[in-house]
């Protein structure tokens, strides 16, 4: 019998919905951003565990990591849990601080993909591009950090080729 600990490691509020077998009541917990909540049903068994945490099993299952096998996931993770403690404040704050990494590396790739993507629409209406570029540039305002602005530029390059 366990109590379980969930922590939002994300930068927004996270609503943690969850349901216990045979029954049709829904249980929610609001998480703010940076902090962490215990389950409002105490001394769960392993099969409720089990049956709370598959309900939160998506498309990646980095998303809910237990606290502590984070060190060994990769990925951006969304929360994180424990049993019979809370998730140590340190943990959550590195957990966020990575997050950051990982959210900028996807961004990079989908504006990437995205450059990509505009090439091949332009190639299949029949106006062939030989390059095609794309810039990324955040305007910096007052309150925002000039050193965590963004400037990316990607350039799809084609060579022509004669057969001979």
């Amino acid at each position: 019998m366990a109590t379980m600990y969930i922590a939002n490691s994300t930068k927004q509020h996270h609503e943690f919905v969850y349901r216990l077998p045979e029954q049709t009541k829904i249980y929610s917990i609001t998480i703010p951003y940076g902090e962490q909540r215990e389950l409002l049903h105490k001394d769960l068994s392993s099969d409720l565990i089990d049956y709370i945490l598959n309900q939160h099993k998506g498309d990646t299952s980095e998303y809910m990591v237990e606290a502590k096998t984070i060190d060994r996931s990769k990925g951006f993770v969304g929360l994180i849990y424990s049993f019979d403690k809370p998730v140590d404040a340190e943990l959550i704050a590195n957990t966020i601080y990575e997050n950051d990494g990982e959210l900028d590396l996807l961004a990079k790739k989908y504006r990437e993909d995205t450059t990509v993507a505009t090439e091949k629409m332009l190639e299949d209406s029949g106006t062939p591009a030989t390059n095609v570029s794309s810039e990324i540039v955040q305007e910096v305002k007052n309150g925002v950090n000039e050193n965590d602005a963004i400037a990316q530029g990607t350039t799809v390059a084609k060579r022509a080729y004669n057969k001979k």
